[in-house]
């Protein structure tokens, strides 16, 4: 008789060991590490694209799944794609842009389909990413008495409320806005309703708090890549931007800091690297002797021990930043933002470099070049404050800890 704990665990992005973006990274850990215990059934309900499907490895360490797959890009699935192009335009939607068509549509039919058909209510449901915490009312109908973890990536209004400030079209800045609105309105009554919330960071913590939710709370320590172990060697004079090059919030990014700032130095030997996958055509048209862009690398450790120093000149975007944790943690001095910054009480000009403006990074950069900066000071700052601060296994004794008593 199987007297284990059924754990029903919903994500917008099935994981897998070498998933690419800091989200799936941190789901594919808890997850992995909670089912090795051995004291729960868990099943995972997820959504994936065609290109994860040769990369998932659940069955190798004996995870139930069921995969939603996203739409393909081919003539069958042309409605969905013109849906998905002008869902910027749509500012009736019921749920903000968070969501595209498909998903709301898939997640409506297919997903709570899925969920009627189960034999017994599960005993705790996971909800994981923004775009499954909203339809806590729906699966909420099916399951009235089980309780719900929502998991928040980042808060994902924050982003939306950020895109409509930087919008400068006035039509597009008044959908932008609308969205924003509904979205927060959604997502503060989902996490409202919720058991238990689980937070990345104590900004987007606080922020919750400060949105009148009386759910409990609790912010884990995301998981990153540490580099502890790793030297800063600084040998190079390569300047790093790494991220997922897909996301725009990177790749707007960096082209901002290229052309504001990058273009406006004169560093001899000098190279810019821009590290991550999958970068758009309007970013590697600017690829040149002094700017490197590599797309994706198996193993970028090697960029962060010898760069001089990295740079996060982040426009917009939410939650903490995955890559600034990893960046610290080698002791590579970090050029950074408020936005890169946020949700990481690290302390400026101590254990990172703060700039705010253009003017900012091309000062900085001239005294780092010019050896007016004591790198080697920042980066053992660097690298104490993460291995004070962030201890991903202790944070999973208390993630375990908060399932096992709403279960009881």
């Amino acid at each position: 008789m199987n007297d284990k704990k059924k754990i029903l665990w919903i994500s917008y992005c099935v994981p897998y060991d070498s998933v690419p973006h800091a989200g799936g990274q941190i789901h594919n850990y808890y997850l992995k590490k909670l089912n090795a215990t051995n004291i729960y059934d868990i099943e995972l309900f997820t959504f994936a694209k065609e290109e994860d499907l040769k990369k998932i490895d659940l069955e190798k360490y004996h995870i139930k799944y069921r995969l939603i797959m996203h739409y393909r890009k081919n003539i069958k699935n042309l409605y969905w794609m013109i849906r998905y192009r002008m869902r910027k335009y749509n500012f009736l939607s019921y749920y903000g842009i968070l969501l595209t068509p498909y998903i709301e549509m898939k997640v409506k039919k297919e997903l709570l389909k899925l969920l009627k058909g189960q034999d017994s209510a599960p005993d705790l449901i996971i909800l994981q990413w923004t775009q499954m915490v909203l339809f806590i009312n729906e699966i909420k109908e099916i399951f009235p008495n089980t309780p719900i973890i929502c998991i928040e990536e980042d808060v994902a209004f924050l982003s939306s409320q950020r895109q409509y400030n930087m919008e400068k079209n006035p039509l597009l800045k008044f959908i932008l806005k609308t969205q924003y609105k509904r979205l927060k309105q959604k997502e503060i009554e989902a996490l409202s309703i919720a058991d238990q919330i689980v937070l990345n960071n104590p900004k987007d913590l606080n922020l919750v708090q400060q949105c009148n939710v009386i759910t409990p709370k609790w912010y884990w320590s995301p998981y990153f890549n540490s580099m502890l172990e790793n030297q800063y060697i600084g040998d190079k004079m390569d300047v790093l931007f790494y991220g997922a090059m897909n996301r725009p919030e990177n790749w707007k990014s960096i082209i901002w800091f290229i052309e504001n700032v990058w273009k406006k130095t004169d560093f001899q030997n000098a190279r810019l690297i821009i590290v991550g996958n999958k970068p758009p055509i309007q970013l590697l048209n600017y690829a040149s002797d002094n700017i490197i862009i590599t797309g994706f690398v198996d193993n970028p450790e090697s960029f962060f021990m010898h760069s001089v120093c990295m740079v996060a000149p982040l426009l917009y975007g939410a939650g903490v930043k995955i890559k600034i944790l990893e960046g610290l943690s080698s002791g590579l001095p970090i050029l950074t933002n408020h936005i890169g910054i946020e949700g990481i009480p690290a302390k400026p000009n101590v254990e990172y470099i703060n700039c705010e403006s253009a003017n900012d990074y091309i000062t900085t950069l001239k005294d780092i070049f010019e050896q007016k900066v004591d790198l080697k000071a920042i980066s053992v700052n660097a690298k104490k404050f993460v291995a004070q601060n962030y201890n991903v296994n202790q944070s999973f004794d208390t993630f375990q800890a908060k399932i096992n008593t709403l279960i009881k």
